[in-house]
């Protein structure tokens, strides 16, 4: 019965506390199903994400196009592990605030926020939250990146929860099982 608490203990704090990131917190890994445009789009969650102190031009300005395909084959149907703001979290319009890592190759992972500054499809637009623009590198190295393993592509947190209350249920269940059986 204790073993059965404490790995529901450890399962729930390795989903709350994000793993650290050079400086930097993967807070959140999931597969993107949707580019919005060359700043923005949608993950597996169902959440909006906007790249974090980059802005890219909108629909009917110059480069528009360019930034959206761009970032489009850099992460679209990609895992994307996700540095979520610790001081906003989200803008006005709900969409989480992040930068934005995907896999490069086996030994990299490249700052797809940096990507589109150091190809000139996005400006600078550094606000006040907790990334320091100025020091991301384009390419970190994946031991460098990661403290252990990268973290697993998140299930939604309604299911992630489900499941959680379904053992909670199991180890009450027990636990009366057990209580009547002494």
């Amino acid at each position: 019965m204790k073993g059965s608490l404490i790995l529901l203990t450890l399962i729930t704090m390795g989903a709350l506390f994000p793993q650290v990131v050079l400086g930097a917190e993967v807070n959140l890994a999931s597969r993107v199903t949707q580019i919005t445009d060359g700043d923005t789009f949608r993950i597996e969650t169902g959440d909006r994400v906007r790249m974090a102190d980059i802005d890219t031009p909108e629909v009917n300005e110059q480069g528009y196009r360019e930034a959206k395909e761009f970032l489009s084959a850099l992460i679209y149907n990609k895992t994307a592990y996700l540095d979520v703001d610790d001081v906003y979290r989200s803008d006005s319009y709900g969409r989480l605030v992040c930068v934005v890592y995907v896999e490069y190759n086996s030994t990299h992972m490249i700052n797809a926020n940096k990507a589109l500054l150091a190809e000139g499809l996005a400006r600078l637009y550094d606000h006040q939250n907790e990334f320091s623009p100025s020091s991301w590198d384009l390419f970190v190295r994946k031991a460098d990146l990661f403290q252990g393993a990268p973290p697993a592509p998140n299930v939604p947190l309604l299911a992630f929860f489900g499941a959680v209350m379904i053992i909670i249920s199991i180890l009450v269940h027990q636990m009366r099982r057990h209580k009547r059986i002494k």
